[in-house]
């Protein structure tokens, strides 16, 4: 089989960054893949059409990037697309990030928009007040203390309001700068007046920590760290890095977890929650996210295995199947003679059309689509480790109408930092034993295979 090209396309800096070049180390041990890294040269200055010509295609944004232009590239060559593209446009604007949780029951704040004109700052949204302690829009409410985010998810500037019986005021929040990475102001009580923002209920969250998630379609990691809100005191380990620690997630933050890597179509999705008195909101999804703890490269040795078996599923008509060992301990993957076939042309996943206009009907953001899903079939606990070292289990791609969700904390050799997904259907394999060690069940979790709802 000949080598599947993997062209990488991000900003220099995110390209040659320690956990970056940490990824690509580890793919690069797969000798089947042929890494192709796009320089700043490239990007910024060759033509598209000059761009390698690669069988498959990892880009994603961050400040800066001509993210447009990675579109044209992929609307010319039409490689396998890790990242949809599309996608990260809509991720930069926090509306429609909002938009597209709410039309996937993922919870999240309780939010009111308003709306500006970028050249003239006139006001566009209707019937707007603001009072003392609170601000309408359209008869709905949200009081203070609500948070204030631009559209523009590049601009970190979020200030948070507090009403007077809180002592009123203004705290605003922004990027690090050294161990800040907040300021309180006494004498600012009124919203800004330029600009287009979110509203969003602040939350009185548990322990003062707020939870960085990155979501895998297999699995996620997560972080606690000390909120920016407590006093913008940025605290830090001995090595000057922030201090995090890591977390196990909940029931249903394995759940929210799943969906926001499926609606947003990123291969790792970093996202924040907000857990309040046991119950999780999401507050911000950013795309792609680097994990910056301690156990970055356990993450990446992890994701890169499962990057490189995803491309190898998608090319694996090309010409030859190959036999790779490297695959996850206890079982083996088996497409069933019916599963659907990748087709010989690379393909991007089908996109959504979005409309988020004020006049907009709703829309079926997600069109249904077959997924394969898995039926797991285990032996008992006796026969376990010499499976292993033969055949291994089987694990057999089906087609059914809808699957359950599950989280096995252990999985493989990381059960203590990751939170597993997988995908049993109805519970009701005969083949299933729950008793098993390999797989340990958090819960099942009814999960749609299309999210669908309205962009209004």
């Amino acid at each position: 089989m000949a080598k599947i090209s993997l062209g990488i396309c991000c900003m220099e800096e995110k390209l040659k960054c320690n956990v970056m070049k940490y990824f690509i180390k580890k793919l690069k041990e797969y000798n089947e893949l042929e890494i192709v890294e796009f320089d700043s040269n490239t990007i910024f200055k060759v033509p598209i059409q000059e761009w390698p010509i690669v069988d498959s295609f990892l880009s994603f944004y961050s400040n800066g990037f001509p993210l447009d232009k990675a579109i044209e590239y992929w609307e010319l060559r039409r490689p396998y697309l890790v990242n949809d593209l599309q996608l990260q446009l809509l991720l930069q604007d926090r509306q429609k990030v909002n938009k597209i949780l709410e039309a996937n029951d993922i919870p999240c704040p309780k939010s009111l928009y308003v709306l500006r004109d970028p050249i003239t700052n006139n006001l566009i949204t209707p019937n707007f007040n603001q009072s003392e302690d609170y601000i309408e829009v359209n008869g709905n409410r949200i009081y203070k203390p609500f948070i204030e985010k631009p559209f523009n998810s590049d601009d970190h500037n979020n200030y948070i309001y507090y009403p007077k019986s809180q002592g009123g005021g203004c705290r605003k929040l922004f990027r690090k700068v050294g161990n800040n990475s907040s300021d309180y102001f006494g004498d600012i009580n009124t919203i800004r007046e330029k600009g287009s923002y979110t509203y969003e209920e602040f939350l009185k969250i548990d322990d003062f920590k707020d939870v960085k998630i990155y979501s895998t379609k297999s699995f996620s990691y997560s972080e606690l760290r000390k909120s920016p809100s407590v006093d913008g005191y940025v605290e830090r380990t001995a090595m000057g890095k922030e201090k995090r620690s890591v977390t196990n997630l909940s029931d249903q933050e394995v759940n929210i977890s799943y969906k926001i890597n499926k609606a947003f179509k990123q291969f790792v999705c970093g996202f924040d929650i907000l857990r309040v008195n046991g119950i999780s909101y999401v507050c911000d999804v950013n795309g792609w996210s680097f994990v910056k703890g301690d156990h970055y490269k356990t993450f990446y040795d992890s994701t890169s295995k499962l990057l490189f078996e995803k491309l190898l599923n998608h090319f694996k008509n090309r010409n030859t199947i190959i036999n790779h060992t490297n695959t996850v301990q206890s079982c083996s993957i088996g497409v069933a003679e019916n599963a659907p076939q990748p087709s010989s042309t690379n393909t991007s996943p089908e996109q959504p059309n979005f409309d988020f206009s004020p006049s907009s009907s709703p829309t079926n953001l997600y069109p249904s689509s077959s997924s394969p899903l898995f039926n797991l079939n285990h032996n008992n606990n006796n026969n376990n480790n010499n499976n292993r070292n033969n055949n291994q289990n089987n694990l057999t791609v089906t087609t059914p109408p809808h699957f359950d969700l599950i989280s096995s904390s252990a999985y493989d050799n990381h059960q203590d930092i990751f939170s597993h997904h997988i995908r049993v259907y109805n519970h009701q394999n005969p083949n299933y034993n729950n008793n098993n060690n390999i797989f340990s069940t958090i819960s099942s979790l009814s999960v749609n295979d299309s999210f669908t709802g309205s962009a209004t």
